[in-house]
């Protein structure tokens, strides 16, 4: 977690390979902690789906950091373990 919140902040446009790498690494744990091996599978089909989109639709500077910063909104909720706010920075992303 502390090497994901050190890495998040930083990134930039030209980050956008290690970006998705990261965020997938990100979303695993995050899937991961409700312990259901049905959702975490479940999850990752559906992400590999959105992966196949993503690699289609061309992001913007501007949406690219748009991500960024609903992710690190995520990341600070999830380290404080404020669930309510978590759960709306996810909502928010989504």
């Amino acid at each position: 977690m502390k090497k994901l919140m050190r890495f998040c902040p930083k990134m930039r446009w030209s980050d956008v390979a290690n970006f998705w790498t990261l965020m997938a690494v990100v979303r695993d744990q995050i899937i991961a902690a409700c312990g259901n091996y049905l959702i975490i599978d479940h999850y990752r089909q559906v992400n590999s789906l959105s992966d196949v989109s993503r690699a289609r639709r061309k992001f913007t500077a501007e949406e690219y950091q748009a991500a960024l910063g609903d992710h690190n909104a995520v990341l600070t909720a999830l380290k404080a373990g404020d669930v309510e706010t978590f759960r709306s920075a996810c909502s928010k992303h989504i």
